[in-house]
């Protein structure tokens, strides 16, 4: 891409990328790399230089809190973070999205959680995530991220 179009800075990735963010390292080490938060820590320590992040709709404190545990290179607390974000995924994202509901559906609900203003639902023609998911969310953030929950409803 970078031969065709000099102007491309970065990358965005998806899913679990450590062995793209590797590949892409070598070819651009100076490029920024932004990867998804479920593979945060391991694509740091591969020198991601940040990542995209719907779970900043339910707390961007916990989001900057993390992403300082990476830049103090505190493996540790990072990765448990990780892991506790890893769950909340599955428990509370998963099911949405094996339920069909766009990413802007996930976002939003995980907006709502974490107290913000205006509706949760999307436009049609794209369907809202029902009630019960959002339900179940809600339910796997205050179980998993109890920390991002402090200044949430």
């Amino acid at each position: 891409i970078v031969a065709r179009i000099s102007c491309v800075i970065g990358t965005k990735t998806v899913g679990d990328n450590t062995g793209e963010m590797a590949a892409l390292l070598r070819v651009r080490p100076s490029h920024s790399h932004f990867v998804a938060e479920c593979h945060l820590v391991e694509c740091a320590k591969l020198d991601a230089r940040g990542n995209y992040s719907a779970l900043a709709g339910i707390s961007l404190r916990y989001m900057k809190e993390w992403w300082d545990m990476i830049e103090r290179r505190d493996w540790t607390a990072a990765s448990q973070r990780q892991l506790a974000v890893r769950a909340f995924y599955k428990e509370g994202v998963v099911p949405m999205r094996e339920g069909g509901y766009i990413a802007g559906a996930i976002d939003k609900s995980m907006a709502s959680i974490g107290g913000a203003k205006g509706s949760r639902l999307v436009r049609p023609p794209y369907p809202s995530a029902p009630d019960r998911l959002f339900r179940r969310m809600r339910t796997a953030a205050r179980k998993y991220l109890p920390e991002a929950m402090t200044a949430s409803p």
